[in-house]
């Protein structure tokens, strides 16, 4: 049973073998009973709860049937064959399905004799869909079915699985790898009636080689080779291209694009059914081998590494790699301690690591107050990682950028919470440092790091409120208003921009403290846009609300005798004069929008202070500059005098 839209609760029951049933709901309320039942049309109807004495009778619906074979006519088994509705109704405002509370899909599955039946499929027309589970593909079939009331259709479909792809894998030198695993996925049509399902999958032998079947007849396929340590090579990346190159045309600088965007792609191998003849080169990536023994030299034969576990009387463990460069191993074991290492391995090439000692380690303890107060504090989210300078410098240098993105050293490794009494305790780990982090969710706590010693098991965190502002916006009719909000230091050029979290409330954290002139960004809205000033103390979250305006004044620039003399900006509060290059960019990107080619007319500017700039460009990078404030007052227009200036 479903309530009525705006509630999103459902109650659901099943009738037992005489067709009674019971619904139990948490309170009176209308409703849609909504009865389904396999080889029957569903009902449903409109109830009030409580009720009882419900009789509910369904009507059978349509039942299609038929069988799947190959041209030759031999039964094709394991093949689901699904009835989808055309024609569905949609809304032609939001686009949604307007039978999205109904079946739109009806499926059923070939036995072995090749024959299938579909029941209870509502009247309408379908479009018929082949997917087979041993082919690695789903197709959309010509046929289409046309049911009306509780008639039987009969269709014959075809079905051919009869293709094959064979060859051999190899390494970079030619030599055949055994257990690689290939998929193979059916590439689309170009009529958009063909796409790929689950992939058919086989592992090569010690030879290397692998056939692919049954596969659809006449079709092509992506072939994906997966074996640990190893990767299809890449060709040479082509340069990004410059689309500011004058000597190109923008046709050459789009194919350019289009080059370097494939050249981005992981390699592909497709192979046409009936190719016998593929030949895929993997090349390897690399490999970590090495021993984890104890202290006195004795192997560890039961841990993990990279959470991957590993048995081997001798302590002995491999770690292929994804791609060459930095990698960071994690070893765990059962009353020792999480032990680390980060190693570089070269394009091609095996790292052999020797013996990997681990210890018992240290625990850390702790615990967490208020530093106002020393007040336990429970909840707290504590958190362990390693600090950035722990990889060598000139790793880190070689694996910028995108390199390092794969790589996971720099991530939190243990976590705990705080109890009650604030304390915590983090498993055993090895001697080295740390970087230790504390959190309290949803509190008015600034979050905080902290160093560990390599040897440091006790340590006292104590949280300080956070320097947060809160700006909770309205509209005129206040309701949560979503934008970009600004808060600019006084006296200072540079302005913070943050966007709303979609209640209307914009966080500002890691301000320094002060005084800040907070707004929306004007951007010739509908309303006018209010700042105000407010003083953000340290270690504490200050609130301010704006409410928006529904109407603001009209300003315009009244020139002197000789016209414009450059550019004019209008800013909100007091600005001071820029004294670079830099700050006059700044001044000109925190100005208000203006809606006139001239630049000299703002359209509903809240009430309040502003700051009236001229810019004049006087050539060889020198600027010239004409400041006036202004108050801009309730009415509806409002006019600046600039008097004539004497550049």
């Amino acid at each position: 049973m479903h309530p009525p839209r705006h509630h999103d609760v459902t109650f659901d029951a099943t009738s037992d073998d005489k067709g009674h049933f019971v619904l139990k709901l948490d309170k009176p309320l209308p409703g849609t009973l909504t009865v389904e039942a396999e080889g029957f049309l569903p009902r449903k109807l409109q109830v009030q709860a409580p009720a009882s004495g419900l009789r509910v009778a369904l009507e059978a619906g349509a039942t299609v049937r038929g069988t799947v074979t190959s041209s030759d006519g031999a039964p094709v088994h394991d093949v689901d064959v699904t009835l989808v509705k055309q024609d569905v109704k949609v809304d032609p405002v939001t686009s949604e399905n307007l039978e999205s509370e109904g079946r739109t899909a009806f499926a059923g599955s070939t036995e072995e004799d090749s024959h299938f039946t579909i029941q209870g499929v509502p009247p309408g027309a379908y479009a018929v869909w082949l997917r087979a589970n041993t082919g690695g593909y789903e197709r959309q079939v010509p046929e289409r079915v046309e049911v009306r009331g509780s008639e039987t259709v009969e269709l014959a479909l075809h079905l051919d699985l009869d293709g094959r792809i064979a060859g051999v894998v190899v390494d970079a030198k030619g030599q055949p790898l055994a257990g690689v695993t290939l998929d193979a996925h059916a590439l689309s049509g170009t009529a958009s009636d063909f796409h790929s399902y689950t992939p058919v999958s086989v592992k090569t032998g010690p030879d290397g080689r692998f056939v692919l079947e049954p596969l659809a007849r006449d079709t092509d396929y992506e072939l994906e080779p997966q074996k640990p340590g190893y990767a299809m090579p890449r060709p040479p990346e082509e340069p990004m291209p410059d689309e500011d190159d004058d000597t190109t045309t923008p046709g050459e600088v789009r194919e350019r694009v289009e080059r370097w965007m494939r050249s981005q792609e992981d390699p592909k191998v497709v192979a046409h059914t009936g190719n016998l003849a593929v030949r895929i080169v993997l090349a390897s990536q690399g490999r970590i081998t090495g021993r984890l023994v104890k202290g006195n030299g004795a192997p560890i034969t039961r841990f993990s590494v990279n959470d991957e576990p590993v048995r081997d009387p001798r302590g002995a463990f491999t770690v292929f790699v994804e791609e060459p460069g930095l990698e960071h191993l994690t070893f765990q074991v059962p009353g020792h301690a999480l032990t680390q290492r980060d190693v570089k391995v070269p394009p091609g090439r095996d790292v052999d690591l020797g013996e990997v000692r681990i210890d018992t380690g240290h625990t850390v303890r702790g615990r967490v107050v208020d530093d106002a107060t020393g007040r336990p504090l429970a909840g707290v989210d504590l958190s362990l990682r390693l600090p950035r300078d722990a990889v060598k410098a000139e790793d880190v240098a070689e694996q910028e950028n995108e390199d390092l993105m794969g790589y996971d050293g720099f991530s939190s490794f243990l976590d705990a919470t705080t109890g009650p009494d604030g304390t915590f305790t983090l498993p055993a780990v090895e001697a080295r440092p740390y970087l230790l982090s504390a959190q309290l969710r949803d509190s008015d706590y600034a979050d905080l790091q902290r160093t560990l010693g390599p040897t440091e098991d006790t340590v006292e965190l104590r949280l300080v409120g956070e320097t947060r502002l809160e700006v909770w916006v309205t509209d005129a009719q206040g309701q949560p208003y979503n934008g970009m909000v600004s808060a600019r230091l006084t006296g200072s050029f540079e302005t913070t921009n943050n966007l709303s979290s979609g209640d209307g409330r914009t966080f500002f954290r890691d301000l320094e403290p002060g005084e800040y002139l907070v707004g929306i960004r004007h951007g010739n809205e509908e309303h006018a846009v209010p700042y105000k000033t407010v003083r953000v103390e340290p270690h504490r979250v200050t609130r301010l609300e704006l409410q928006l305006l529904p109407k603001g004044a009209t300003v315009t620039v009244r020139w002197g005798e000789r016209g414009a003399q450059g550019q004019a900006l209008l800013l909100p509060g007091s600005m001071p004069l820029p004294r670079s290059d830099e700050e006059r960019q700044q001044l000109q990107r925190t100005a208000l929008d203006t809606d006139s080619p001239s630049n000299d007319r703002w359209l509903n500017v809240a009430p309040g202070p502003y700051t009236l700039v001229v810019l004049h460009h006087l050539g060889g990078g020198k600027w010239a500059y004409h400041r006036q404030d202004v108050t801009v007052g309730t009415g509806d227009t409002q006019e600046v005098v600039v008097p004539t200036i004497q550049w």
